[in-house]
C-alpha cells in the first residue's frame, strides 16, 4: 500500500475535517472521498454506454440479426424502426 500527500486550501480542509468527523480519521476521509468518487465515475461511463451502443451502427446491426433470428423483427426492425431496446424495469435504461 503506498502513501499519498495532498496540498490542500481552506476548503479542502473544511471538507475533510467533515469527512474525517464523519469517518473516523483523515486516512479513512480521504479514502471514503475517493473510492466515492471513483464509483461516481464507473457510474458515469455505465450509463452512458447504452447511448453509446445505440448509435453504434455494428452494434445495431447485431441486435436487428438477434432479433430476426428470434422471430421478434423484420428486415428493419420492429415495424421499421430498426432494433427494440428493451428497458429494465423502473430503470429507464436500456437492460
Amino acid at each position: 500500500m503506498g502513501t499519498l500527500k495532498v496540498r490542500t486550501d481552506a476548503a479542502m480542509e473544511t471538507a475533510l475535517r467533515a469527512l474525517a468527523e464523519a469517518t473516523g480519521s483523515r486516512s479513512a476521509a480521504v479514502r471514503h472521498a475517493i473510492l466515492h468518487a471513483y464509483r461516481d465515475m464507473l457510474l458515469d461511463l455505465a450509463s452512458a454506454e447504452p447511448d453509446r451502443l445505440r448509435n453504434d451502427p455494428a452494434d445495431q446491426a447485431e441486435v436487428a440479426a438477434i432479433q430476426r433470428f428470434m422471430g421478434v423483427a423484420g428486415e428493419g426492425g420492429v415495424r421499421g424502426r430498426g432494433p427494440v431496446w428493451i428497458r429494465r424495469r423502473g430503470s429507464g435504461r436500456p437492460g
